[in-house]
């Protein structure tokens, strides 16, 4: 019998993306990454960077899947957000939307005017393929006025990057010099020399399963400041045992997460079992029917944290639920 192969961790999956990217001392890493995904130039490079939620794995280890983002103050007091998102959500542009305008309020304090706030970005890598109407593998929004077009402020900006549209948009700004083309999954083929920062750093995050391996990592890449380290990690990655069971772990407990989350109807089974569970264990010492119901309402309550904790407002709970809005709340308020 042919032996399992063993699964190769990429920049997509997105505890790995956070690893890499958003534990402490990670600053110049996650810097040189926002530069070429902003196309930051010269003066206006990011220098100086905090990671305001430092990724830690060994408390990761203890605690339930969380958001999974990256969020970074540069110097100037800009905000950043960056996370991957590998499968499509119907609520994608919607959950960007919300995380960036908590980003943004977030940054004011007790005493602070309005006029201390700085401009918060977000950007989400996608693999999948969120605007199916162009092909363009950046997406770069701000508020603008509906009719003339001019720009009302520049402290909120959403970016997209689409990766499964890297291939074509590799093809279509290096055009092949001849008519059988090249395949842009092939490094060997690709037109290293004429390749932008960003583009290198495209490839990188989209094709990183063929760079964890073992094989050459071509040197346009590795010449390339930031991405030889990032691929450098990625692959201590795949090669560490201790580090893979703990990332297997926690991307099982957020694929459940998940699931619940886009099933509320399973979530409340989930908790209803849970819950009986609970409640049976309960009634050998208080009684039964207590216990049964008692472990009922813990469960509820369990899945209903989980919901708030992935990003859902208590208000969509509710209505997913068919929950009185103050029962949710209480849920939230009383102890796990």
């Amino acid at each position: 019998m042919a032996e399992a192969r063993t699964r190769i961790f990429t920049f997509t999956d997105d505890f790995v993306f956070k690893y890499i990217f958003g534990r402490e001392h990670q600053e110049r890493l996650l810097m040189r990454l926002l530069n070429a995904l902003l196309h930051r130039e010269g003066r206006g490079q990011i220098v100086d960077l905090e990671i305001l939620n430092p990724f830690n794995p060994k408390e990761t280890a203890t605690a339930k899947a969380s958001v999974v983002d990256v969020k970074a103050r540069d110097g100037h007091g800009r905000r950043y957000l960056i996370e991957v998102q590998v499968k499509s959500r119907p609520d994608q542009v919607a959950r960007s939307l919300f995380y960036l305008a908590r980003l943004f309020a977030d940054q004011l304090g007790d005493g602070e005017g309005y006029e201390d706030l700085c401009p918060a970005t977000a950007i989400t890598l996608t693999g999948f393929r969120l605007f199916r109407h162009h092909h363009r593998v950046q997406s770069r929004f701000r508020l603008l006025e509906a009719e003339q077009g001019f720009e009302l402020s520049d402290l909120l900006e959403v970016h997209y990057i689409e990766l499964p549209k890297v291939a074509d948009f590799l093809v279509r700004h290096h055009p092949p010099s001849h008519a059988s083309g090249w395949p842009p999954d092939d490094p060997h083929a690709l037109p290293w020399g004429t390749l932008t920062r960003f583009e290198k750093w495209l490839y990188t995050l989209r094709y990183g399963k063929r760079l964890a391996g073992s094989g050459p990592v071509p040197p346009a890449l590795t010449q390339e400041e930031g991405i030889a380290m990032a691929i450098d990690e990625l692959q201590k990655i795949n090669a560490d045992r201790e580090l893979r069971q703990l990332l297997e772990q926690q991307e099982k407990e957020r694929r459940e997460l998940n699931s619940s989350r886009f099933n509320p109807r399973k979530a409340y089974q989930v908790g209803k079992r849970e819950g009986l569970q609970q409640g049976l264990q309960q009634g050998l010492q208080q009684g039964l029917q207590q216990g049964l119901q008692q472990g009922l309402q813990q469960g509820l309550a369990q899945i209903i944290r989980q919901l708030v904790a992935s990003g859902m407002p208590p208000v969509e709970v509710a209505e997913r639920l068919s929950l009185p809005l103050d029962k949710v709340l209480g849920s939230l308020e009383s102890p796990p």
